[in-house]
């Protein structure tokens, strides 16, 4: 049994989840961890490899971060990135041709949302660099650093502690609704 979930009661996910269906209404239940870092300072000086530098991702890179994202594919999961790009902090590693190779995006409640590394580009320290940037600039702003992350994303997990950010007990329960609907769609 897992502990209630932040901001949950205890088995409201599944209650909800039971009651959709009895109505038709597909929701899925997502499961996190919750990390946040005491003092992003402490936190190694981030170094980016040869060739790579830290930029920031523009409205034309809303179709990567779509397509990456595991709740993305859709018109609505677009307009959703689209909104957050463009409005909250966002961190981005390029290669040298300013191409994205890794980066973190942050959420309407200050939460690190979609962070991502390239394939192509991953066990090189990328996302160590981005999310060491990404919570130093929260920490410079007087926000907290915090994040979810996937149970299953242990390589992520592993990475946070190195950094120093500690999980929190219990597990964070998103719903989604209708989660795989209008892939194509508006």
């Amino acid at each position: 049994m897992t502990s209630p979930s932040p901001g949950l009661q205890d088995g409201l996910a599944t209650v909800s989840q039971d009651l959709a269906g009895k109505k038709g209404v597909e929701l899925d239940i997502v499961e996190y961890y919750s990390y946040w870092h005491p003092d992003p300072s402490t936190m190694p000086e981030p170094r980016p490899a040869p060739g790579v530098r830290i930029g920031s991702l523009s409205p034309s890179h809303v179709d990567l971060l779509n397509d990456t994202w595991p709740y993305g594919g859709n018109a609505r999961s677009r307009r959703y990135l689209a909104e957050i790009l463009g409005r909250f902090p966002q961190v981005c590693l390029q290669d040298s041709s300013g191409q994205p190779i890794a980066w973190v995006l942050t959420d309407h409640f200050g939460t690190g949302t979609h962070s991502y590394t390239l394939p192509e580009h991953r066990r090189c320290g990328h996302m160590q660099v981005a999310l060491t940037v990404a919570a130093q600039r929260a920490q410079s702003r007087g926000f907290p650093t915090f994040g979810h992350t996937a149970l299953g994303n242990r390589p992520m997990q592993q990475l946070q502690e190195l950094l120093g950010h500690q999980r929190l007990p219990g597990v964070c329960r998103y719903i989604l609704h209708n989660p795989g609907l209008d892939r194509d769609g508006p």
